[in-house]
């Protein structure tokens, strides 16, 4: 299956599989919206006054307002907006959007 179809249908099945279970850091994020075209390399952009010379595109946004984003490297972090931390959890969108509960 490729990128583009896996994210086509983790968007349909989102109401049904939405949670990603962090399990080094025993937390489940809530995903409430994936960006559809992230597949074909696209995502919102995010510029953050406090994260200087780094590009990051949001791939999806979890229930509380934070980020899921995609580095270059092509591996996946959370990025909590008002704490000011990220930290990784997957090393691929697949990956990511394959262990959506």
């Amino acid at each position: 299956m490729s990128l583009d179809d896996l994210v086509q249908r983790s968007i349909k099945n989102l109401e049904q599989k939405h949670i990603f279970k962090d399990k080094s850091r025993g937390v489940d994020i809530i995903i409430v919206k994936i960006y559809p075209r992230i597949g074909l390399g696209y995502g919102g952009q995010l510029q953050l006054d406090w994260w200087t010379g780094k590009e990051i595109r949001a791939i999806a946004e979890d229930h509380l307002g934070n980020y899921i984003i995609r580095h270059s490297s092509g591996a996946v972090s959370y990025l909590d907006i008002d704490k000011k931390i990220m930290f990784e959890l997957s090393n691929s969108i697949k990956n990511f959007l394959t262990a959506l509960q």
